[in-house]
């Protein structure tokens, strides 16, 4: 009988509870790309299960930062600055 191999790919973070280590990189994210100071895991609470893009709204607008329309545009220049991406 041949061997069955599988693979399982935990994108939505049932297996794996992968949320801390998310916010932790996001929150990093925020404040090295944009300078964003003081954000904490809850600020992403309204985008949590809907999506890359709208995880990192949350954060960004629970600081009084609104973001552009679409988060999917790369970044002119790294840094400190408010980037294409936040307002």
């Amino acid at each position: 009988m041949p061997q069955l191999y599988g693979l399982i790919f935990d994108v939505d973070g049932v297996i794996a509870d992968t949320e801390p280590l998310n916010a932790r990189v996001t929150i990093r994210v925020l404040k090295d790309m944009f300078g964003l100071e003081g954000v904490a895991d809850g600020d992403f609470e309204a985008g949590i299960g809907r999506g890359a893009e709208a995880y990192v709204k949350a954060g960004a607008t629970a600081h009084g930062h609104q973001p552009m329309a679409s988060l999917s545009a790369k970044p002119q220049s790294l840094g400190n600055s408010s980037g294409p991406w936040l307002a």
